[in-house]
């Protein structure tokens, strides 16, 4: 469940008290503005609401953020390593080179988000949806997409290396290349357009060796 708008600034603000080099909060028009502000380890309580703010460059580093919703914000650039963010609302968001890395997106919503050049190397996004992102050269680097949805996503030079996709849905993925799953580290049961698994073998994917 969402917190208020009023709970939410207010949650905002204890935090920004506590927090070092942080910078004022501003609100433009209803819109929090929170660009380069720093909340590393807080411990948010569950459904900040945290929709259509601009958080670019925001820094969430190993932050508490259960049910949290970023939905249609600008957060480009922003560093949420680490972070806990299970259940997490990050549909229409701008999300263009932030840092997902080693962070928890267990059932975390991307659809439509844009997140071009992202890094989510070692995350855990089992069961996420990631349908119709933009995806473009982003990296997902031993990560876990376990029964991850990545329907319709564009996967151009996006990186699987060492990522698990067991049991991940990819149909409709575009410009997604063989050579991409070749060095993934589990593929099985993972759903695919016809003829996409049988191209990753023939282009070197072992599947013995994975199972």
């Amino acid at each position: 469940m969402l917190m208020t708008r009023d709970e939410t600034i207010m949650a905002l603000k204890d935090a920004l008290d506590l927090g070092k080099n942080a910078v004022a909060m501003k609100t433009d028009g209803g819109v929090i503005v929170l660009c380069e502000t720093d909340f590393q380890k807080h411990q948010f309580k569950n459904g900040l609401d945290l929709r259509k703010a601009d958080l670019n460059k925001v820094n969430f580093q190993e932050a508490m953020l259960h049910e949290a919703s970023f939905s249609n914000s600008k957060i480009e650039q922003a560093n949420f390593y680490k972070a806990l963010l299970t259940k997490a609302d990050f549909t229409n968001a701008r999300l263009e080179n932030a840092d997902f890395g080693n962070a928890c997106l267990y059932n975390a919503d991307f659809t439509y988000a844009c997140l071009h050049s992202t890094n989510f190397d070692a995350s855990t996004l089992e069961s996420a949806i990631l349908d119709s992102t933009d995806l473009r050269e982003a990296s997902f680097k031993k990560a876990n997409l376990c029964f991850a949805n990545l329907n319709y996503t564009n996967l151009f030079k996006t990186c699987f290396h060492g990522a698990n996709l067991f049991g991940a849905s990819l149909l409709g993925a575009k410009n997604l290349m063989a050579a991409q799953l070749v060095h993934t580290k589990n593929l099985e049961y993972a759903i695919m357009d016809p003829g996409r698994f049988a191209d990753a073998v023939a282009a070197g994917y072992k599947p013995s060796l994975h199972i």
